[in-house]
């Protein structure tokens, strides 16, 4: 598992609670806030946070496992992979970690913050850094096979699809590279910064930009298809899941507070639903159901099909990162420095 499910960054996860509304299960405490997305084996949870160090909790009871410290904030989200986690920190590193232990097997040190999540595909890692880097490394030993510059810092994580990476740039662009040697295939101009993580979908690819579009491009050539307008900046990246789109809209100013749902093919509204606060949060979508946070303190389920509200949680911060759907239960970090467990009553 990975940021945002799999290597399509999709964020559609399979099972998921049997019935919803849930209820809290298990909540742990930290020192800081959270800005890492959670990300589970069948065992721990894992995710960085604010305080330095990179946690595993036990699925079952939320009890810490292990941790590592870093030399600055996590706000990378994990892989997990044959029993490995691979993460960045802001000190610069990109670790890869034992999953049983929190040994650390190797680093490699980019030399600027690493705020991109790694992606982790038969047996290379792809990962960006503020630097305008995108690496590509051998995941057993951290040894780099190529590298790609951009002109401008990557906090987007990579997707891939058709032996293509795609990522967003803070240059305004979304950049398409071979995933045999990072040489440059397209990139497409989305008006301003691109924080969000791009999905990958059948021939399509949906990202949305600072710009407060979401986009949709061919995959192979990165000519728009279509474009949707939301009322502020995009920074939450989309899930995709049988012919919808759910993105949500809203930063700092806040000026939107809406989580959009969007016919895949033509871009067509298919509904909205109004929170209190900015949604900054990724959607994530499992057998029907959209969970997703926001600014407003709230965790949220919806029903896929028509955006009715199934059930909320008021937590004590924002609500930034994105769930994790890990078997039954559904995970989520905070800006209040709590993890949740959540599962069917």
């Amino acid at each position: 598992m990975m940021f945002r499910y799999g290597p399509q960054r999709r964020g559609v996860y399979p099972g998921g609670p049997a019935q919803v509304p849930l209820e809290l299960k298990w909540r742990t405490s930290l020192l800081r806030d959270i800005a890492s997305s959670p990300c589970c084996d069948d065992e721990r949870l894992y995710f960085g946070s604010s305080d330095c160090f990179i946690y595993a909790l036990g699925l079952d009871d939320g009890k810490e496992r292990w941790k590592r410290r870093t030399n600055d904030w996590v706000m990378s989200s994990p892989a997990v992979e044959g029993g490995r986690v691979y993460i960045g920190s802001k000190d610069g590193n990109v670790l890869c970690l034992a999953a049983a232990t929190g040994e650390v097997v190797w680093g490699l040190q980019t030399k600027d913050w690493v705020l991109s999540s790694p992606l982790v595909h038969e047996g290379r890692l792809f990962v960006g850094a503020w630097n305008g880097l995108l690496l590509c490394l051998a995941a057993d030993t951290g040894q780099v096979l190529w590298r790609y510059q951009t002109p401008d810092g990557i906090s987007s994580s990579p997707a891939l699809y058709g032996g293509l990476l795609y990522f967003g740039c803070w240059d305004g662009h979304l950049h398409a590279v071979s995933t045999e040697n990072g040489e440059p295939v397209w990139k497409a101009d989305l008006g301003r910064e691109v924080q969000a993580t791009p999905a990958v979908a059948g021939a399509s690819v949906y990202v949305g930009s600072k710009d407060s579009h979401l986009y949709c491009l061919e995959a192979a050539t990165g000519r728009e298809r279509w474009r949707f307008l939301a009322k502020d900046e995009i920074i939450s990246s989309a899930a995709v899941d049988e012919g919808r789109v759910f993105v949500g809209s809203g930063g700092f100013a806040e000026l939107d507070t809406h989580l959009y749902c969007l016919d895949a093919e033509g871009g067509s509204l298919l509904w909205s639903f109004r929170t209190q606060g900015g949604v900054e949060s990724s959607p994530s979508v499992a057998s029907g159901v959209v969970y997703f946070g926001s600014r407003d303190r709230h965790v949220y389920a919806l029903r896929a099909s028509d955006g009715q509200q199934l059930w909320r949680f008021e937590t004590s911060g924002w609500v930034m990162t994105a769930p994790a759907v890990c078997g039954d239960s559904v995970y989520v970090t905070g800006k209040d420095a709590n993890v949740y467990a959540f599962t069917s009553r």
